[in-house]
């Protein structure tokens, strides 16, 4: 699996990840993050207002959108961290 993050003015952090052995599981692992059931022991998901993702099926390329809650912004190390954790990545 490979994975790009950038992070734009706004704040917000783009995810855009291609490859996935099983994109499907991949999905499920940021749902569980998104709701505080991380398997990355991370407090970053306290700081997330908003979480969007984008499946493209065809391509099995998956791309998040990450909003984080008014005066907080996002720890890229701790992300990373958390992706390179997800088994199926």
């Amino acid at each position: 699996m490979k994975y790009k993050i950038s992070t734009q003015p706004d704040h917000q952090v783009e995810i855009s990840i291609s490859e996935a052995s099983e994109p499907s599981e991949v999905l499920a692992s940021l749902q569980e993050c998104s709701e505080g059931r991380c398997s990355c022991r991370t407090d970053e998901y306290k700081k997330l207002k908003n979480l969007e993702v984008q499946e493209d099926s065809d391509s099995g390329k998956i791309s998040i959108k990450l909003t984080p809650s008014e005066g907080n912004t996002f720890n890229i190390t701790e992300i990373q961290k958390c992706l390179n954790s997800i088994e199926y990545l």
